[in-house]
């Protein structure tokens, strides 16, 4: 370039992102996989993984941190994105290595288990005849079993309106 002509040159930097790998990981399999794009590029994150081997579990999101507590997930230390959220490529790097990391995080689903007390009463449910309560997938479930009822003895539960005996 011939510069010799002017009193003051102008030169800016021209910069092209390094491409970079984005991993997606299934966490329920350690499933891996991967896409290539130029560093600070706002992808879509269009990636859904299955859970490996049982489908009582949702999807919550990509996390930048492995580690999620379904109970509190207001303690996540990570960021989660959601479908159709735009990540930008570079910014969850794992130190020392030219690729970003995402983990996929689930919850168990929750399941109701309605209690028709049939003319008896509970603690928890005073005054109702029909109480709800909602469980997690592979939680332990305990029924309850302080059910009363005035000139009867509470014998369990049963899984039909007609049942004699409990289930």
């Amino acid at each position: 370039r011939d510069f010799e002509n002017k009193d003051k040159i102008l030169l800016y930097g021209v910069w092209k992102g390094d491409n970079r790998n984005l991993r997606f990981i299934n966490t329920s399999d350690n499933t891996i996989q991967e896409i290539t794009a130029p560093y600070g590029r706002l992808e879509k994150i269009t990636f859904t993984p299955v859970y490996a081997g049982d489908s009582n579990y949702k999807f919550v999101g990509w996390g930048t941190i492995e580690t999620y507590d379904y109970k509190h997930p207001e303690n996540y230390q990570g960021t989660i994105y959601t479908l159709g959220q735009l990540y930008e490529i570079g910014s969850n790097p794992k130190p020392a290595e030219t690729y970003d990391v995402l983990y996929s995080l689930w919850t168990p689903e929750t399941y109701s288990i309605t209690y028709y007390l049939q003319g008896g009463e509970l603690a928890v449910a005073a005054g109702q005849d029909v109480y709800d309560k909602g469980y997690v997938y592979k939680e332990k479930v305990t029924l309850y079993s302080e059910a009363t009822k005035v000139g009867y003895r509470f014998m369990g539960w049963g899984t039909s309106i007609t049942a004699s005996t409990p289930t």
